[in-house]
């Protein structure tokens, strides 16, 4: 029996001194662990999401809106900056610069101009260096103004006509307009001439 229990004993001090051991593995490891963390640690940098932007689609046709749309465009970023550059009809640019979330620029017919309007919107980063993949641009073209229509005959319209006479009709949208696509007469229900010229 003592052989039995010098046995139990030895086996005991091997497994303490196993134990003893993995504990100083483990608490050396931890140290190193602690001196890796006190090392000072580079910021990551902010990542940059992109702004909302709404622009409605054109109400006209060709191409144009025929009444002022409402532009918004919203800064949602934690970091960098939302830019806005619109080049107007009347040649006014009006630039705006959004860096609080949340932020918002709206442009309507306060700053939309008659004619081509050009919007540009981009984002920087927290240096200020431009994202190209967050870059818009947008030419808007605007014609509220209807086009101007005139009517001619061989003694003028003033006069009453007994009998058949020719009529002459042109339009003209001007320079910025969307341009006439046809002209249409008609007298007593019908149609009585059109164009496809204008």
């Amino acid at each position: 029996m003592g052989r039995r229990v010098k046995s139990i004993v030895a086996l005991l001090m091997v497994l303490c001194l196993l134990y003893w051991q993995q504990d100083q593995i483990s608490y050396a490891t931890e140290e190193e662990g602690n001196t890796g963390n006190e090392q000072e640690n580079p910021e990551e940098k902010p990542v940059v999401e992109k702004y909302e932007l709404s622009v409605p689609g054109e109400d006209g046709q060709n191409g144009y809106y025929v009444s002022y749309p409402e532009i918004e465009v919203r800064h949602i970023s934690e970091a960098g900056a939302t830019w806005c550059r619109l080049e107007n009809g009347g040649g006014e640019v009006i630039e705006q610069v959004l860096e609080e979330k949340g932020a918002s620029a709206v442009l309507g017919p306060e700053q939309l101009r008659e004619g081509k309007n050009k919007l540009m919107v981009w984002m920087t980063d927290e240096e200020g260096t431009e994202l190209e993949e967050y870059r818009f641009q947008r030419t808007l073209w605007i014609d509220t103004a209807a086009p101007e229509i005139t009517l001619d005959t061989l003694k003028g319209t003033e006069v009453w006509y007994d009998a058949g006479t020719d009529l002459s009709v042109a339009a003209d949208d001007g320079k910025d307009g969307s341009q006439v696509a046809e002209i249409s007469c008609y007298a007593n229900g019908g149609a009585i001439g059109w164009t496809d010229q204008s």
